[in-house]
Order: C-alpha cells, then sequence, then structure tokens
C-alpha cells in the first residue's frame, strides 16, 4: 500500500509540473513578442546594439515571471489534472480507495512550494533585472546618463530618528551639499529643529555645515535661534544615503521596505501605502498556493462540464483573484481597510470558495 501512492505523487507532480512550465513558457513568450513589436521602432530608431535587446528581454523574463505565474499554476492544476479525469484516471484512484484529497496531496505541496520560491524570486531575481531593465531604458532609449545619482538637485530625502532633508544641489563628487534644510521632527511628529545652512561638507565621517542658523522649537512654545559659521550635527546620514536612488516600494525588497517603514513611522510620518505594499510581497506570492484549489475542482469535473468551459471558468476566476488584489490595494492605500486586511483579504476570499468548491468535488 505505501508503493502505489509514492508512485502515484511522482506520477501527479510529474503531470503538474509539465504543464505548468508549458503554460508559463507561453505566457513569458507571448509577452515578450508583443513587447517586442511594441518596442521595436525605437530599438532601430536609436540602433540599440542587437545584444542589448537581447539583454534587455531576458532581464523583462522574471518581470513576467512573478506577476503571470498564478496563471500558469492555474493551468497546470486544470490540465493535468483534467487529463486524468477525462481518462477515468481518478475515478480508478477512487476506486482503489485513494480518496480525492490523497489524490491531490502532492500538487498542493507542490504549489506550496512555488509559492514560496516566487517570493525568493521576488527578493532576489526580480528587483535585479528590474533595475537592469531600466538602465538600459534611460541609457539607450532614454538617452539620459546614468550618473544622476552623483548630482542631484532639488533632492528631499527622508532620514533617520524624525529628519528631514531638503537639498538643492547634492555634489556626490565633493561630498558636499549646497542649500540644506533639515527638519526635525520628534516620535509624535512635532517640531523640534529646524537647521539651515549655505554648504554642508563630508569630513571623514561627519557633516561640517557652514553660514547657518539653527532653530529650536520648545515645547512651550518659544523658538530660540542661533546662528554659526562652522559646525557638527549629530545626523547619521552619509553620502551614500544621498547618492541612492530613491525606489518605490514596489521595488524594494521585503526587509528594506519593513525598515523603510520603521524609519518612516519612527520620524512622524505615515506609512499606511507602504504596509500595503509590504503585505503585499507576501499575498501577491501566496496567489500561487490558492489558486491550486480553484483550479482542482473544475479539473475533476472538466470531463462532465467540458475542457473549454473549466479553461475559461479558471481563467475567469484567476483574473477575478487579480483584481481583488488591485481593489483590496486601492482600498487599503487610502485608508477604507486596514493594510492587513486589505493585503490578505482576497487570498482569504477566494481560498474559502476554493476549499467550498473542493468540498463539493465529484468524480
Amino acid at each position: 500500500m505505501k508503493i502505489g501512492p509514492r508512485i502515484l505523487d511522482r506520477y501527479l507532480s510529474f503531470e503538474f509540473f509539465r504543464m505548468w512550465l508549458t503554460a508559463l513558457l507561453a505566457f513569458v513568450v507571448i509577452f515578450l513578442v508583443v513587447n517586442l513589436f511594441e518596442k521595436v521602432s525605437k530599438f532601430l530608431e536609436y540602433d540599440v546594439p542587437v545584444g542589448v535587446v537581447v539583454k534587455y528581454y531576458l532581464c523583462m523574463i522574471p518581470y513576467i515571471v512573478k506577476w503571470m505565474n498564478p496563471i500558469a499554476v492555474l493551468l497546470g492544476v486544470l490540465f493535468s489534472l483534467g487529463a486524468l479525469s477525462r481518462n477515468l484516471e481518478i475515478t480508478a484512484m477512487t476506486a482503489a480507495g485513494i480518496s480525492l484529497r490523497r489524490i491531490i496531496l502532492p500538487v498542493i505541496v507542490l504549489g506550496f512550494a512555488i509559492s514560496a520560491g516566487v517570493f525568493v524570486f521576488g527578493e532576489t531575481v526580480v528587483p535585479y533585472a528590474d533595475t537592469r531593465k531600466e538602465e538600459i531604458e534611460t541609457v539607450y532609449i532614454k538617452r539620459l546618463p546614468l550618473l544622476k545619482t552623483i548630482r542631484r538637485i532639488n533632492l528631499a530625502y527622508r532620514g533617520k530618528e524624525g529628519r528631514f532633508y531638503y537639498i538643492r544641489v547634492f555634489d556626490g563628487i565633493r561630498n558636499q551639499m549646497r542649500d540644506v534644510r533639515i527638519i526635525e521632527k520628534s516620535e509624535a511628529g512635532e517640531l523640534r529643529r529646524l537647521i539651515v545652512a549655505r554648504v554642508a561638507i563630508w569630513r571623514g565621517d561627519r557633516w561640517q555645515f557652514r553660514d547657518g542658523s539653527v532653530r529650536t522649537f520648545r515645547a512651550t512654545g518659544d523658538i530660540s535661534i542661533s546662528y554659526f559659521d562652522k559646525e557638527y550635527f549629530d545626523v547619521l546620514e552619509t553620502p551614500e544615503d544621498f547618492m541612492r536612488e530613491e525606489k518605490s516600494p514596489e521595488a524594494m525588497k521585503f526587509k528594506e521596505l519593513a525598515t523603510y517603514i520603521s524609519n518612516l513611522e519612527s520620524s512622524g510620518g505615515g506609512a499606511t501605502k507602504e504596509r500595503v505594499e509590504l503585505y503585499l510581497k507576501i499575498s501577491v506570492p501566496l496567489a500561487n498556493f490558492i489558486v491550486i484549489f480553484l483550479g482542482a475542482p473544475l479539473a475533476l469535473q472538466s470531463h462532465r462540464a467540458g475542457l473549454a468551459y473549466g479553461f475559461g471558468l479558471a481563467i475567469l476566476l484567476g483574473f477575478m483573484l487579480w483584481g481583488a488584489l488591485a481593489v483590496g490595494r486601492a482600498f487599503g492605500q487610502d485608508g477604507t481597510l486596514s493594510p492587513l486586511v486589505a493585503a490578505f483579504l482576497p487570498d482569504t476570499i477566494f481560498g474559502l470558495i476554493g476549499l467550498g468548491m473542493l468540498y463539493r468535488a465529484r468524480t
């Protein structure tokens, strides 16, 4: 009795894995071809080398894989289990005493592994590939230099411990800031100090501020002002911090975004939108697992309703899950829902729907 289930697990796993990869490859090819037709005129207009074009589309593949994978998993479940159902192999298995839930167990385990893999993939490969792709667009299509981080104009930067920097010119070659304003707030968001300087120069491991003033705001409402020619202030930001390009929450890794949120909230600022994006970094990969429970019951009944019907319904449910994630994101960012609920409610709803469909499934 032990040999049978093990052979069955390998058989079902192989069939699901094969169908999933086929569907994913098809999506990648379709998206690359469509995008190439859209951009080929620009590549020719700017005489972009063929090798750069190839690199550009290689860097696009991870993004496509991350976002199209849930639909590929859904189709993998539908085609693999659907074929077994139509050939009455599922019926033969249940007749041999193997329960329906035990039959699909290897697919569920693989779905969970894929979900975890997509999370890791999104934390490692996707950010790197997106950065390289944007660099190619900047240099070869927009015709802009990549040295914009060395010299930045009108830079607004949120620092640590409640500091906000407004810098008219940052010179990364000389490690200087010109026309600097630093606003310091308490954890409650109250204004504590305003530092204004004509120039700030990095001296080894500290900033030296020149020709400026300091305004200190007390809880009583009094304001004291002092002026200086040269002064060192206890600020933690380094030139590397200002040279680093500001990233959107979607482009940050989970730990990086969590640290950014912590700094933002400790500075007295709100981080509702950022928290929604943080939780979505978990809920979006989790969708790869959720769709298993949507596709399995449809596949098991495909021999009665027809494969085309099951295929269409599976695609519809998959895009409905995507739409629900987008709506949840919008409601979370505008404060209608809490960030945690906004990110995970769609997965929860569709997961319960899938479990209910699976419970009622009959072969």
